[in-house]
């Protein structure tokens, strides 16, 4: 998971637990910085911990906790023991199963996931309501992605064959059995879920996953990895390496519902995101990611009303050259836009200062994207080969609290400009 990929803020958790479970996932919750006392209705997450449940409880629990989690995620967390349960396989066609280990690092990636999305969703939401505020923009045209379908990375071999005749059954699939055919066709981006029975040398699929996840078009692509008899230090390592989720061979319809499932989240996740990029508009109602301070102060006025967290980042470019031309300050605005999160909404107060809205940050969060897009400016040279233009940046950042209006906001983020030592030691 990328830096782009977190969330910006602390987060919340509704725990739901049986009252004879221990208290170690609460600790380790604690442990990353997460709040675990909240309620459904003040929580990020919602976590059913389904661990400590007899089987004939799991259903009514579910139900319950469907009732009251409507407009928030809903996380199941179940032990390896209990994925032969009914009741957990039906549950895991429709909702999101997480499968227990020990450091419960699938369960906290997909609680990071969920939150990023739900803000994100929350910012596109403001996005679509200054549209209609400003008259600026439309929503962007959408365009059918060509069916994809799943993969099956295995060696040849018989349990390779059996394996794949399996999840037919449950998925329209391809089956890929050398590292060649695999690169192919992750090259070409044909699959959406990918399934791996790793070789007697493990190493080659972890460095197939770490190529996936870190260089790829397809890093979002769920993975669900096979093993014979699959235990924590399974889980754990395949887990590191970047797989979604571990299971038995014996359970190919197990194992395609909770690729169904990721693949859902991700392609709300993905959604999300590029509905983000295109909802920034310019006074001629183009898309932008520099956008005019007319859609920028709409969607301020309406993020002050919502109870979301923010920070309002303000940065000034001052060139060595001495020169003032507006015409200077173009190109160093621009690429600060594009190195901006999707969320992130960025619009010029001046030509030599822009202001960035940054949605679901809290202070600590917001100083380092702040930190990171100047240091992106004050690396790079501008202008032409001949006579390069580099730049020098000051930020400041002020937190959103309740009942803040825009323009003091505002206001107070130009202002602190003045007083602001340079932005490469703002953190020092």
């Amino acid at each position: 998971m990328t830096l782009n990929d977190k969330p910006r803020r602390s987060i919340r958790i509704a725990l739901h637990q049986d009252k004879g479970a221990g208290r170690n996932l609460e600790r380790l919750l604690l442990e990353q910085g997460i709040d675990p006392t909240a309620t459904s209705i003040t929580a990020d997450v919602v976590i059913a911990d389904l661990t400590s449940r007899v089987p004939t409880e799991i259903n009514s629990v579910a139900s319950q906790l469907r009732e009251i989690s409507l407009d928030k995620p809903l996380l199941f967390l179940v032990l390896p023991s209990q994925l032969d349960l009914p009741q957990v396989k039906q549950l895991a066609k429709n909702e999101t199963v997480i499968i227990s280990a020990a450091n419960e690092r699938a369960l906290l990636a997909e609680i990071a996931h969920r939150t990023l999305d739900t803000d994100r969703a929350s910012e596109a939401a403001i996005r679509l309501q200054a549209i209609s505020a400003t008259g600026l923009g439309a929503l962007p045209t959408h365009h059918a992605s060509p069916e994809a379908s799943a993969l099956l990375i295995a060696p040849p071999g018989p349990r390779a064959l059996d394996l794949s005749s399996e999840l037919s059954l449950h998925t329209s699939l391809n089956t890929a059995m050398s590292r060649q055919q695999a690169l192919s066709a992750l090259e070409h981006g044909v699959a959406d879920r990918i399934f791996i029975l790793p070789p007697q040398n493990r190493r080659q699929s972890a460095a197939l996953i770490k190529l996936l996840r870190r260089h790829s078009m397809m890093s979002g692509t769920p993975v669900v990895v096979f093993e014979e008899k699959p235990n924590d230090r399974h889980r754990d390592y395949w887990t590191r390496m970047g797989a979604d989720a571990v299971v038995s061979t014996s359970e190919p319809a197990l194992a395609s519902a909770i690729a169904t499932q990721r693949r859902r989240a991700r392609d709300a996740k993905v959604s999300s995101e590029n509905l983000l990029k295109h909802l920034s508009f310019t006074d001629h109602g183009e898309s932008s990611r520099l956008c005019s301070p007319k859609f920028f102060d709409s969607a301020l006025a309406l993020r002050c009303r919502s109870d979301m967290t923010f920070c309002l980042g303000s940065l000034r470019l001052t060139p060595h050259s001495g020169e003032t031309h507006p015409q200077i300050f173009t190109e160093p605005a621009i690429y600060v836009a594009l190195g901006c999160q999707p969320a992130d909404l960025v619009t010029r107060a001046a030509p030599d200062t822009l202001l960035i809205s940054m949605a679901g940050a809290d202070l600590h969060h917001a100083k380092r994207t702040m930190r990171m897009i100047s240091t992106l400016v004050q690396d790079l040279k501008f202008g032409t080969q001949t006579a390069p233009i580099t730049f020098s940046a000051k930020t400041h950042i002020v937190q959103a609290g309740p009942g803040m209006q825009p323009r003091d906001l505002i206001r107070r983020a130009l202002k602190g400009l003045q007083a602001s030592k340079p932005a490469d030691v703002l953190l020092a």
